[in-house]
């Protein structure tokens, strides 16, 4: 596992942090960065090739927050939902509990409350597509941020895609380019 016992406390600060966030009454921030449609000319190409039109397909949203992108992906490209899984993860209690209250019913949609880098509702080469957003930007430190695409990495299914929307600092870029071969990502 990514997340080791001396990491379970500080999962818990993290959690902690997203739930006072998303208990506040002023919270109206939907989307970090950008919406789905602002991104979507952008993300076609990447998402048109990780999709195996005749096999099950999983899309993760890591981190998920209030973001929609899963949902305006799976709308906008009339995605089967009678062969798809949207995973809905983020840490906080509070929005998960939300989360699975907005999408009762819908059996394709799981809102799962778990620690990025450590994600134990998918086992390993599953995931067609798998979405930060804002994600990797919230983590404290470049060993989290390392520990998280390592899971995201692990969940991915050979020619899956990660789709990671970012601050474009210096020290991301240095950080995605080390990070990248090193994890055997592209």
């Amino acid at each position: 596992s990514s997340v080791d016992m001396a990491s379970e406390g500080q999962s818990q600060d993290y959690a902690k942090q997203w739930d006072k966030w998303y208990k506040r009454d002023d919270v109206k921030v939907k989307e970090w960065h950008c919406s789905y449609s602002s991104a979507r000319h952008i993300l076609d190409r990447y998402v048109e090739k990780s999709m195996d039109k005749d096999a099950r397909t999983i899309i993760v949203d890591v981190g998920c927050g209030l973001s929609s992108i899963g949902l305006d992906l799976v709308h906008d490209k009339n995605i089967n939902l009678d062969n798809t899984e949207l995973y809905l993860i983020d840490i906080s209690t509070e929005l998960v509990a939300e989360l699975r209250v907005a999408h009762a019913g819908n059996e394709s949609i799981r809102c799962v409350e778990e620690d990025c880098r450590n994600i134990k509702c998918l086992g390993d080469g599953v995931a067609s597509i798998v979405f930060d957003k804002g994600t990797l930007d919230a983590l404290c430190g470049d060993e989290d941020k390392i520990a998280m695409l390592r899971e995201c990495k692990r969940i991915l299914r050979p020619g899956g895609v990660i789709l990671s929307v970012s601050f474009g600092s210096p020290a991301r870029l240095a950080l995605l380019e080390s990070a990248a071969p090193a994890l055997g990502l592209q």
